[in-house]
């Protein structure tokens, strides 16, 4: 009978034993999960305040994208401006040792307008944006009423040949107009592209805007990004209930501008 309960109390003592062993263990991995679950909380934290932060910063990045786009506009406007008096005279041959100021005379000639020196302030060639196209001819007015005179000498003329100007130039147009800065340049080169692919005929240039003209008779638009001609583009497909000046472009109300007078407008195939 003693031995029995020897056994029994051996066994009940390893028992015991085993039991301690595994609260040990479920101790250690009750503090494990505890260490976890601070762990996790202070990770849901710092994401939490990682995420504010991120929003300042984008919030900082979006006001300081929309101050630089501003600054951009205004240097663009300010490039324009300067060249208010500027006349660019594009399509006439050079030829070497050429006379520019005589050259001129010639130009004004044929369009229908005299030339009088003592109204340019300067006159010269510049390169173009296309290498195979003679360099266009700039010139400097004293007033800008002097250089809209021979804008409108040439709209009048609607067709002006080289060969027109001198007999020894080949029969390829001549175009005169504002003289760009190279950014409305290359935004219009743009503007035309995408007017092509949206099926508009007419876009132009005139005092320092862009202008675009679905087919002959129609609104004319005032363009001042490329996102304002995908407005126009919606307009035209019914996309829009808004009536045409309530359109909203990225940058305000799209200006339905118009029509000038016959004659008047500078209307340059897309």
């Amino acid at each position: 009978m003693d031995s029995f309960k020897r056994e029994v109390f051996t066994e009940i003592k390893n028992y015991t034993s085993q039991i301690e062993e595994f609260r040990k263990a479920v101790q250690f991995l009750s503090d494990k999960v505890d260490e976890s679950n601070t762990l996790i909380a202070s990770i849901r934290k710092e994401y939490s305040e990682l995420k504010k932060e991120n929003e300042i910063i984008k919030s900082e990045n979006r006001k300081l994208n929309e101050k630089v786009y501003i600054l951009e506009d205004k240097v663009k406007a300010m490039e324009q401006y300067s060249r208010r008096t500027n006349l660019e005279i594009s399509g006439i041959p050079e030829t070497k040792g050429e006379n520019v100021l005589s050259l001129l005379k010639d130009v004004g000639s044929a369009v229908g307008i005299e030339l009088h020196e003592s109204q340019v302030s300067a006159v010269h060639r510049i390169p173009t944006f296309k290498k195979e196209r003679p360099p266009s001819i700039v010139v400097q007015f004293l007033t800008k009423i002097q250089r809209d005179a021979w804008i409108q000498c040439f709209r009048q003329k609607r067709t002006l040949m080289a060969s027109e100007v001198h007999p020894s130039f080949s029969k390829n147009r001549v175009f005169i107009g504002e003289h760009m800065s190279p950014d409305n340049k290359i935004f219009l080169a743009q503007l035309k592209e995408k007017c092509r692919d949206a099926g508009f005929k007419y876009v132009w240039f005139r005092e320092g805007r862009f202008f675009v003209r679905k087919n002959d008779g129609e609104k004319c638009y005032k363009i001042s990004n490329l996102q304002d001609l995908d407005k126009v583009s919606n307009i035209h497909r019914g996309a829009l209930a808004k009536p045409y000046d309530e359109a909203v472009s990225s940058k305000g109300n799209l200006d339905v501008v118009a029509v000038p007078e016959q004659g008047k407008t500078p209307s340059e195939p897309a």
